[in-house]
């Protein structure tokens, strides 16, 4: 498989079904800021910014809608689970283009 086409999640899509040489890399990194988010891969020395990421919505505060109890659909923010010195677990594009930030990690 060639250069990996299309938006960050055709692109992450193509790397779970793909032929790749060079597989995607899963790994462990650190949250190093978090407005903007910024994070520090395993065994770096450069931290990696919010612009190179794609996040699981699920970590960065966030809007639900939802109802409590048969209620009312209400919205509701959510507040981001991650701190600063949080670690995370992220996959690493094969064109080390992408850092997908899956998950909190639990130590």
């Amino acid at each position: 498989m060639g250069r990996l086409e299309g938006n960050e999640y055709s692109r992450l899509n193509q790397l779970i079904k793909g032929d790749n040489k060079r597989p995607t890399t899963i790994t462990n990194a650190t949250v190093r800021n978090m407005s903007p988010l910024s994070i520090r891969i395993e065994d770096e020395t450069i931290d990696t910014p919010y612009e190179g990421l794609i996040v699981n919505d699920d970590l960065l505060t966030h809007t639900r809608r939802m109802r409590v109890a048969g209620g009312a659909w209400q919205s509701y923010e959510v507040e981001s689970p991650l701190k600063v010195g949080d670690r995370v677990i992220v996959a690493i594009t094969n064109d080390d283009q992408l850092v997908y930030v899956i998950a909190k990690a639990a130590l």
